[in-house]
Formats: C-alpha cells, sequence, structure tokens
C-alpha cells in the first residue's frame, strides 16, 4: 500500500511540473499579460507630449512601458497590450465617439491648472478680465500669431477648448461653430502648431513668432519671467486644463486610480515641470467630450 501511495504521489508530481513547464514555454501561467489583469503592472501609454510622466513611472516600477505613445488619432484603436492612457482632460471620451466603449469614463484626473495666455509686450486688447473672444479670437483676426495647437492633439483640443466657445453662437451649438473661424485662429503663426511648452520656447526665442500662447497659467508665469515685456493674463470665463489616466474597457477590468501616478515623486515631478499641479482638478463633465468631438471633427 505504501508503495502505490508513493507511486502516485510521484505521478501527481510529474503532472505538475509538466503543466509548469508548459506555462513557462507557451506564455499561459500567471506572468503572461491580459488587458485589465489585477496584480500585474499595467501597460500605461501616454501622449507624447506627455512621454516624461510615462518614463518616470516605468522608472518606479510602477507601469510596464507600451510600445508606443498614443495620442488622440490613434486612441480609438489602441494596442490590443494596452491597459491605460494618460493624456489631457476629455480625450478618452472623445475617441469613444469613433469607438464607443474603447476607454471607460469619466477617467481620473491626476493633475490640474488653471489656463492663462502668455502676451509679448505691446499687444493690446488682451487684459485680467477680458473673455477670450475679444483677447484670442479678435488677436487672431487682427493678424496676431496665436500658439495654441493643431486642435487635433489631445492637448491642443483642451487648449482650444475655452476659445471654441467663445464662437458658439447665441442660438447654436458647438456644432454650429464656423470652422473658417477656428482654422484662422489655428493657422495665424507663420511657425506651425505644437505643443505649449515648444511655442513658449519658441515665443522666448524667436521675437515676433508668436504673440500670444495659452497654456498653464503657472508656466506662463514662470516663462513671463524671462520676456521682459510679457504678461500672463486669464481670460473669462475661467477654464482649467487637466491630465487624466484612462482605462481600457473590458471585460473585468479593473479602473487604474490615479493614485498609480500620484504615489510617483518622479511623476509627479513630470506634471509640475509642465505647470500642472499634481492630485487637483474636477473630472471633466460628461458633455465636454461631445462639444470637443464637435470641433475635432471640424478641423481633422
Amino acid at each position: 500500500m505504501r508503495e502505490r501511495i508513493l507511486a502516485a504521489m510521484g505521478a501527481v508530481a510529474l503532472i505538475a511540473a509538466a503543466l509548469v513547464a508548459r506555462s513557462l514555454i507557451v506564455g499561459d501561467g500567471p506572468t503572461s499579460h491580459e488587458p485589465g489583469r489585477s496584480g500585474d503592472r499595467p501597460v500605461v501609454a501616454c501622449t507624447p507630449d506627455l512621454a516624461e510622466v510615462c518614463s518616470a513611472l516605468v522608472a518606479d516600477g510602477a507601469i510596464r512601458p507600451a510600445a508606443r505613445p498614443l495620442e488622440l488619432a490613434d486612441a480609438a484603436a489602441p494596442d490590443d497590450e494596452l491597459d491605460g492612457w494618460i493624456t489631457w482632460g476629455a480625450a478618452p471620451g472623445v475617441a469613444n465617439f469613433d469607438a464607443p466603449g474603447t476607454w471607460t469614463v469619466p477617467s481620473e484626473v491626476v493633475a490640474s491648472a488653471p489656463l492663462g495666455v502668455l502676451v509679448a509686450g505691446g499687444v493690446v486688447g488682451c487684459a485680467d478680465g477680458d473673455d477670450w473672444a475679444s483677447c484670442v479670437v479678435e488677436g487672431a483676426d487682427g493678424g496676431l500669431a496665436v500658439g495654441i495647437g493643431s486642435g487635433t492633439t489631445a492637448q491642443g483640443l483642451a487648449r482650444l477648448d475655452p476659445v471654441a466657445r467663445a464662437l458658439v453662437p447665441a442660438d447654436g451649438d458647438f456644432t454650429t461653430i464656423p470652422a473658417a473661424a477656428l482654422r484662422r485662429i489655428i493657422t495665424s503663426p507663420q511657425v506651425a502648431q505644437s505643443d505649449f511648452a515648444d511655442q513658449i520656447t519658441t515665443f522666448l526665442t524667436r521675437r515676433g513668432a508668436l504673440a500670444m500662447v495659452v497654456g498653464p497659467t503657472p508656466e506662463l508665469q514662470e516663462a513671463a519671467t524671462r520676456g521682459s515685456t510679457s504678461s500672463v493674463v486669464v481670460p473669462v470665463p475661467r477654464a482649467t486644463l487637466t491630465v487624466v489616466l484612462a482605462t481600457r474597457a473590458s471585460a473585468g477590468a479593473e479602473p487604474l486610480p490615479a493614485s498609480a501616478v500620484l504615489s510617483s515623486r518622479r511623476a509627479s515631478d513630470a506634471l509640475t515641470d509642465l505647470g500642472m499641479t499634481p492630485g487637483t482638478g474636477p473630472a471633466p463633465p460628461e458633455s465636454l467630450a461631445g462639444e470637443l468631438y464637435a470641433i475635432y471633427d471640424k478641423i481633422r
């Protein structure tokens, strides 16, 4: 009897060893990855202008790196490996209009900052208390070069939002904004539109290339200390720029918490360097994605 028990135990051990070996070879063991699997570091992509945030999270071991950055144009069909996306404002909801259910919304807000305008010396008609129309729209109509982004990236669309609101007709909605008016603002500089960090550099180093730059107020204020005659104004109504962490929608996926980013000092420092305040900001309202999609649809 003892010999039979030992033989049976030996057989079980051999089967278990074979199963472990198989899992290591074909990758169906506990180290394989599926989107949203708990207990595994998520694969998270950033928009290109937030790449330093993802690099910081990878360095801290909080996430696994994505194969490539993820911009709004590709967010409706992201790589299968992705669990999350660090981006701007309501971009995940905008992507969902092209591919419903791709991202779980609302997203987790990880940082925010008030939007303001860096204004070159001598520019009139743009002061604290002025509205976005008289400051930016009329400035572009008058021939001033406005740095605001292309409107086709997640960051550019978020920066364009308050200016586009100023163009909504009194009896209309975002679908009735004249596309030509949006394009006049976007094409106002002779240099190509880009993210606000690059445009601040252009503003400070290429005199006259940009008369205004729309971006997070803290970063603009720091830039103004390096430009002897420039100033920062905050038009009304007040607008907020946010960075969010979106979760890939899939069966059984657990939402990625904001703490996944905020627990990393390196990631918080990267956000601060962009003029954002980590751990602050309201969740974008549900209506914002639809409004931004109407803008996006007009200019892409």
